[in-house]
């Protein structure tokens, strides 16, 4: 969770923590705001010797906005990037 964008958020509109939570997800379009283990798993995997054979991988792990955007675009065609 970015605690710095929710407290620079929450001061400038001057609303609680919990209120700027909820804009930010709102705006976010997603269901709620990340959390370390998010993170953590996905690294937890990639890091033992069993996937040393992984290379060169991007992988996003920003919740999905990215590809509900892409799904999202009228006339456009579905793109997973």
């Amino acid at each position: 969770m970015n605690v710095t964008r929710l407290r620079t958020l929450s001061k400038g509109k001057g609303i609680n923590g919990a209120e700027a939570e909820a804009l930010m997800v709102a705006a976010s379009g997603m269901t709620r705001i990340d959390q370390p283990e998010d993170i953590a798993n996905p690294v937890a995997y990639i890091v033992p010797p069993q996937n040393r054979y992984m290379h060169g991988a991007l992988i996003d792990l920003d919740g999905g906005p990215k590809c509900e955007f892409a799904r999202n675009m009228p006339g456009k065609p579905f793109v997973d990037y």
